[in-house]
């Protein structure tokens, strides 16, 4: 594993979270990068559940996916 897990606190809770992991998802997650974000049904439902369970995902497969134009 690059990086080592840390203890943090996060919406009232203590996490572990991957710092290294956190940076490259919010520039390489998939969602990020689709221009159906706001309303695909499969990111509504995994936003749900990370949200429930104090969870940070990088979606890296994806047959939905469309890119947004630059």
């Amino acid at each position: 594993m690059i990086g080592e897990p840390r203890l943090i606190k996060k919406y009232g809770k203590e996490v572990w979270q991957h710092p290294d992991m956190d940076k490259l998802r919010r520039t390489e997650c998939l969602c990020m990068s689709c221009e159906q974000l706001d309303i695909c049904p499969i990111a509504n439902d995994l936003l749900h559940k990370c949200k429930q369970y104090n969870l940070a995902l990088a979606i890296t497969r994806c047959a939905e996916f469309k890119a947004i134009d630059k």
